[in-house]
């Protein structure tokens, strides 16, 4: 089992950042949504689906596969090309495979607001991160899921709001 060391409180210090930035971009999303009367691609998807299909989309369906999209395969596919391509440290590359799979999640989502897709994109790293170290995508799965549902929860709650 490993020791505890001070990168552990670092990513405990990440993990809530970037349920934080997920939070923070609900919310900013539908307050951009409001001002300017634009709605962006992802509050409109958001306004046409019910509960119950928002909660098996958002927080169970999605997250399952997309992990399985940019963590199992992309991101397994990448370091496995890398380590067959070029000899090196496997951190390294690892350390590239999970930077490739987070930029190609972060674009997928196609979100119009720069922030967003930084959002994304430590969302990304960290769950690659995570599977790395844990090789087993249902951490990264459940981190996801979580984080989905930390979103949905602070959209309804500002939405009660308002």
């Amino acid at each position: 089992m490993k020791t505890h060391s001070g990168w552990s409180h670092v990513r405990l210090l990440f993990l809530y950042l970037c349920l934080e930035l997920s939070i923070k971009q609900i919310n900013l999303l539908l307050f951009l949504d409001s001002i300017t009367g634009n709605s962006s691609a992802t509050s409109q998807r958001i306004a046409e689906l019910s509960r119950i299909d928002l909660i098996i989309y958002v927080v169970i369906l999605g997250p399952i596969m997309e992990e399985i999209i940019f963590r199992g395969l992309a991101q397994n596919g990448i370091y496995q090309w890398l380590k067959w391509l070029c000899e090196g440290d496997t951190q390294s590359l690892q350390l590239w495979a999970i930077i490739a799979s987070a930029v190609a999640f972060a674009l997928v989502h196609k979100e119009t607001y720069a922030v967003f897709f930084l959002n994304h994109l430590t969302f990304g790293i960290f769950a690659g991160d995570l599977y790395a170290r844990t090789n087993k995508l249902r951490w990264p799965i459940a981190l996801h899921s979580l984080n989905n549902a930390c979103a949905l929860l602070a959209m309804h709650l500002f939405s009660a709001l308002h």
